[in-house]
């Protein structure tokens, strides 16, 4: 009988991705770590809206929530990308896309959060897209829809085809340099662009905010603009999302 996928034969090869995976992405996953506790402490000091039913107070809310999630999507997209799992990895990418934008929209025009929250007011992912970059929304956002709606542009995640008829299925974990470098090269960014963008989000902050705490964010945008600058292909993709994530550009 020829060989049957089980899981075992998953975790050996699982062991072996994450050693190469931190071979070769010694930056992000050296460093990681630090980057999500900053995440996590920079929401304690948020501060709070004395009207909670106004635009400002509608906004906080919104925000503060995303925020405390935020730690624990980047640290599973980390362990699936480590290991091999690099599809599982773009849903959680385009999740952390979409509530980026989303905090980076509503920023700008408040007063629509409270009617598209309680689902009087329709706006589409493409109009936030739009206001920053509008090649950002086909260039980023969909071809990580390719994968979470499983379109035929998902096969190249678990399949490696030469001809319509001659093929082969990944079994197993395999690390990937293409699509690791791809999920890479765009969650630093937006992990980037969120930390950037904490004192605007949160206008109470600044006064706030411990030193030691704030210059733990700023260390992390530093180590993570390195990053940016040592991730390979990063020039383009920079070019098209630094609208988002940098200020007044």
């Amino acid at each position: 009988m020829s060989f049957l996928m089980n899981f075992e034969y998953l975790l050996q090869t699982e062991s072996e991705t994450v050693k190469i995976s931190h071979e070769k992405h010694p930056g992000w996953f050296d460093h990681y770590n630090e980057l999500i506790n900053c995440l996590f402490h920079v929401v304690y000091f948020v501060g709070e809206e004395k009207k909670i039913e106004s635009d400002d107070g509608y906004y906080m809310t919104f925000a503060h929530n995303q925020l405390l999630k935020l730690p624990y999507t980047v640290r599973a997209v980390t362990v699936l990308t480590e290991r091999g799992f690099y599809i599982e990895s773009a849903l959680l990418v385009r999740h952390i896309l979409e509530v980026f934008v989303q905090l980076r929209f509503f920023n700008k025009y408040k007063e629509k959060l409270n009617e598209y929250v309680l689902k009087k007011r329709r706006i589409t992912l493409k109009t936030m897209f739009n206001v920053f970059n509008p090649e950002l929304y086909s260039k980023m956002y969909f071809p990580l829809s390719e994968a979470a709606h499983g379109n035929f542009g998902s096969a190249v995640y678990r399949t490696t085809y030469k001809s319509a008829t001659e093929g082969t299925t990944i079994m197993g974990s395999i690390y990937n340099e293409m699509l690791s470098n791809y999920i890479l090269n765009q969650l630093i960014p937006l992990i980037y662009g969120t930390l950037n963008f904490i004192p605007v989000f949160f206008r109470h902050y600044k006064d706030l905010v411990p030193p030691k705490i704030e210059l733990n964010r700023e260390s992390a945008l530093n180590e993570l603009k390195k990053m940016m600058n040592s991730q390979p292909k990063f020039e383009k993709i920079l070019k098209d999302i630094n609208p988002l994530i940098e200020y007044g550009i």
